[in-house]
């Protein structure tokens, strides 16, 4: 294998990559959009998955890091791979941007990906929780100072809140103030409670994780020849092969349309499967609607009450809910996405997502609510241990289990969700090796992403 590694990019790609990067930095879309035309190939979409959007990430990449800089570059000749590790201008993190050169010798890029990546660091050092806070402060004002975070976080051991604060505005036409109780967006992050409410119904024996689609739900939402080749584990795990109901229907119709779990109906029926049942991972919104539809069909409640009665108010989670858009409930942030279209410089999207939440995403709650979520979770009072092992173990090699993403394993094992839409950016980690909890909310497009991902760095260096 042929491999040079240098601070420095090699001659025969570091003027592509100098593009790259000034292509970044430059926040421009027509720079952008100009670097992509020239260097990169854009292959036809699948018809299993869509094409994906090169422009979108990479000014996505600008607006969480605010730019990047070079710090060494990778050569693997022998797969024509290129591996760029830059840093980001606000947090300091690190980013792996990994280019897959077209064959033939043309120069150009065939495949671009990037993913965080390990921290200078990172591993090396170990944070007693005395400097937790301090250091974990001097990250969320760098964030909010870069204008690239609005929200609240929160970090505990257990029980016992080590580190919390928030900053910006849940509302900027008035001026208000998020805090610790200020009700954030989740996206999908409230994926999560759809999945403990079927396995406590799984636990009263009243389904089957084993159970396919069409015991419960009619031909009204999918045709039988589709929902008997779908259990309820594949819904859970996002290897049913359905897709999602943020289509095109979706996004030309009024929101206010959509509200309760039937509303849903016509964004679903029509789907068809991308794969046989439990044989792929592709995550999938519908699936998540359909778990929905399962509980008010075994309960005979509506979702919203199931979970609120079930999960939320045994949790002591009273600010946790899902709201609708036009009720003016209390304390709720609204949604912020940056344009340089509109005088105050942001959007809100108060027309871009759902009038109101649901079992796949869109709920609301705050750093404090997930916390006492997560010290249920852990001493088991909503579902038992046997059960929730089931649902934080990766079944398809995917980092997802049933309604929790999955990461590591033992002693390393680490579950949650995240949870993003524009306007809307949210993580949520329970560390079990120890019981730490992380909650990052914000109330700006992808304002979690990067803070989430460096105070994990933190919490995984603490010691006693």
């Amino acid at each position: 294998m042929d491999k040079n590694t240098q601070a420095a990019a090699p001659d025969s790609i570091g003027q592509k990559i100098t593009e790259l990067l000034a292509a970044i930095n430059s926040n421009d879309r027509l720079a952008v959009r100009a670097f992509l035309d020239e260097n990169v190939v854009s292959p036809p979409a699948s018809q299993k998955y869509p094409a994906r959007n090169d422009l979108e990430w990479l000014l996505g990449l600008f607006r969480i890091t605010q730019g990047v800089d070079l710090l060494s570059v990778a050569e693997d000749t022998s797969n024509s791979t290129v591996v760029v590790t830059v840093e980001d201008r606000v947090y300091a993190g690190w980013h792996e941007i990994r280019l897959i050169m077209e064959s033939g010798g043309s120069g150009r890029i065939f495949e671009m990906t990037a993913r965080p990546t390990l921290t200078r660091n990172a591993t090396r050092t170990q944070l007693a929780t005395t400097d937790l806070a301090e250091q974990a402060l001097e990250l969320c004002v760098k964030g909010f100072n870069a204008g690239v975070f609005s929200g609240a976080v929160l970090i505990a051991h257990g029980g016992e809140v080590l580190f919390e604060y928030a900053c910006g505005h849940a509302n900027k036409r008035f001026h208000i103030n998020n805090g610790p109780d200020t009700k954030f967006n989740l996206g999908s992050a409230n994926k999560m409670f759809t999945a403990v409410a079927l396995a406590q119904l799984t636990e009263t024996g009243q389904l089957s994780f084993e159970d396919s689609l069409d015991n419960y739900l009619s031909d009204e939402w999918l045709p039988a020849s589709v929902s008997s080749r779908v259990k309820i584990r594949h819904l859970l795990t996002h290897t049913s092969g359905l897709g999602s109901y943020f289509n095109e229907t979706f996004f030309k119709t009024s929101r206010d349309l959509f509200r309760s779990i039937d509303d849903f109906k016509v964004l679903v029926r029509d789907d068809s499967l991308a794969f046989e049942p439990g044989s792929e991972f592709l995550y999938s919104n519908s699936g998540m609607l359909l778990a929905g539809a399962v509980i008010e069909r075994v309960t005979g409640a509506d979702y919203f009450s199931y979970v609120r009665d079930r999960i939320f108010v045994p949790c002591g989670m009273f600010d946790t809910d899902c709201y609708d858009i036009d009720d003016p409930i209390e304390n709720l942030a609204m949604g912020y996405v940056p344009t340089s279209q509109n005088r105050s410089g942001w959007r809100e999207n108060i027309f871009t997502h759902v009038a109101k939440g649901g079992p796949a995403g869109g709920g609301f709650s705050t750093v404090r609510d997930l916390h006492r979520f997560a010290t249920s979770l852990l001493s088991d009072r909503l579902i038992s241990r046997k059960t929730r092992d089931l649902l934080w173990r990766d079944h398809i090699g995917a980092q997802y289990g049933y309604g929790f993403f999955v990461c590591g394993e033992g002693s390393d094992l680490k579950v949650g969700h995240a949870g993003g839409f524009p306007g809307i950016s949210a993580d949520f980690e329970i560390q079990l090796n120890g019981g730490f909890v992380t909650v990052v909310l914000s109330n700006y497009d992808l304002g979690a992403l990067e803070l989430s991902r460096r105070l994990h760095e933190l919490v995984d260096q603490i010691h006693f």
